[in-house]
């Protein structure tokens, strides 16, 4: 009984706390003399439950189910200011050329238009566990059938209009040492540097550079400011897998040629002191061990004809990719802020290729980057550029950035899930971007840009097959109108 008692009293306290006293805070006038009127009759009335109770008065069943349901409506109150809801509007047009000089070929579309839309979710469960999360829809207007479809970057392609999970994930913050534990889909896409050009703050773990996709994973990230005598530095290890399975017989291996690939990185990041202030500094590695070969019905999609399995290896080989990548804002107090990146991909075939029949007779083989899967296969790019805030408080402080990034002939870009529509940092050859952000409230940004790829090289299947020279260019001009709130 005496606990049934304190309970009403924390109730009553409760809904001043949470409910009565914002109300009065926001009521003004006549209105808000009723509302004070009001409130102080529910107050009574709690009280005169409890001093009911006191005396036993209180059999009723129903008089129980009633505070009862009180304390449930104030503690979904107190649940609900817990979490953060937001969302983004996107209206994009783009306007793309193309001049292919070996094939003969000058393509160009007048515009593309396209909406997306994103709700952001979070959450601060707790002092220890905290929630975010982000649905989206990505489509051009009016249609339901373009792009591409790949599970590493499935919200962020131009594709059907059903709303899609780009990311979902926990942190649980331990008491007993400096970690941090990450499961769920995690924060992969949106590449540093991607916030220079959405500006927006850091949205990612990782550099652009070394991976740019949608992924479910665990994370462990390391507080190491009491061991290194820098700003906020850390260390994390990141584990995924991507699971190729048809989802009909998940208890037995799966009827799928393909095998599962598991994904491991290791990244170590930290701020510079004094005049550095706003500097960041990351080096990234990541393996991807046992690489599988293409299905055939992957294989008879890319090449539009029906293709047969003659023999698979195990694995084709092994992918090692090392990055580094330093970002500095307001650099050294002035208006401008730069980054710099530098990425190597590494390839160790097993030295066995994929065997395929195409219609049944024409043999086709494929290794990683190569035809026999015999030969290593080193790559690399590099990736710079800088943004200049402009100081005119009259249009609000706009901004203009650009950017440069060259990749080599086996330059491997994991950046399925680009914001850019182009994907310039998987090209095999030379990518300038410019663009001018004016913003037009807090709440409503204009951006408009120019994009120009110089393609050098190209891969038939992305990954698999000998890269052959190319000479490409491709362009896009585009405009976009953000607003988030």
């Amino acid at each position: 009984m005496n606990k049934l008692k304190d309970c009403l009293l924390v109730a009553v306290i409760t809904t001043f706390v949470f409910y009565i006293g914002p109300q009065l805070a926001a009521a003004s006038g006549h209105q808000k003399a009723q509302d004070i009127h009001k409130m102080e009759q529910k107050i009574e009335t709690l009280e005169k439950r409890i001093q009911d109770l006191e005396k036993g008065q209180m059999h009723n069943t129903e008089d129980l189910e009633i505070l009862n349901d009180d304390m449930v409506e104030i503690e979904k109150k107190t649940l609900m200011d817990k979490i953060n809801l937001g969302a983004e509007i996107r209206v994009r047009g783009d306007w793309f050329s193309l001049e292919d000089k070996l094939n003969d070929v000058d393509d160009k579309v007048s515009i593309t238009p396209s909406t997306r839309f994103r709700l952001n979710l979070g959450a601060d469960v707790s002092d220890n566990l905290r929630f975010s999360g982000r649905l989206s829809i990505l489509e051009n207007w009016g249609d339901n059938d373009i792009g591409r479809f790949n599970s590493l970057s499935n919200s962020r392609v131009r594709g059907d209009n059903s709303l899609k999970v780009e990311r979902a994930y926990a942190d649980y913050f331990f008491d007993f040492m400096p970690v941090a534990l990450t499961i769920g889909r995690l924060p992969m896409a949106d590449g540093l540097p991607t916030d220079f050009r959405e500006d927006t703050p850091r949205k990612s773990t990782y550099p652009a550079l070394a991976y740019d996709t949608e992924a479910d994973g665990v994370a462990l990230s390391f507080d190491l400011s009491k061991l290194i005598p820098l700003p906020n530095p850390a260390l994390r290890f990141i584990y995924t897998k991507q699971v190729q399975d048809d989802d009909s017989e998940i208890y037995r291996n799966d009827t799928l040629e393909a095998a599962d690939l598991s994904v491991y990185a290791a990244q170590i990041e930290t701020g510079l002191p004094g005049m550095f202030a706003d500097t960041l500094f990351i080096f990234n590695y990541v393996n991807v061990p046992k690489l599988s070969a293409p299905s055939s019905a992957s294989l008879s999609a890319l090449l539009g004809a029906p293709v047969t399995t003659v023999s698979l290896p195990d694995d084709l080989g092994d992918l090692t990719k090392y990055t580094f990548f330093v970002q500095s804002k307001r650099f050294l107090g002035s208006w401008i802020d730069w980054f710099a990146g530098y990425s190597i991909t590494k390839i160790k075939p097993s030295g066995t290729a994929a065997n395929y029949l195409i219609n049944g007779v024409i043999p086709y083989s494929l290794g990683y980057l190569s035809d026999d899967n015999l030969p290593d296969r080193k790559g690399h790019c590099y990736h710079v550029g800088a943004r200049v805030n402009l100081p005119i408080e009259a249009l609000n402080y706009p901004k203009f950035g650009v950017e440069y990034n060259k990749g080599s002939k086996y330059w491997l870009g994991t950046t399925f899930a680009a914001e850019d529509p182009l994907d310039k940092l998987a090209v095999k050859g030379n990518a300038w971007d410019f663009y001018y952000i004016q913003p037009v409230d807090k709440y409503f940004t204009i951006r408009a840009g120019y994009t120009v790829l110089n393609v050098d090289w190209t891969a038939p299947g992305l990954f698999y097959g000998d890269v052959q020279d190319a000479d490409q260019d491709i362009t896009n001009t585009y405009v976009l109108l953000d607003i988030k709130f």
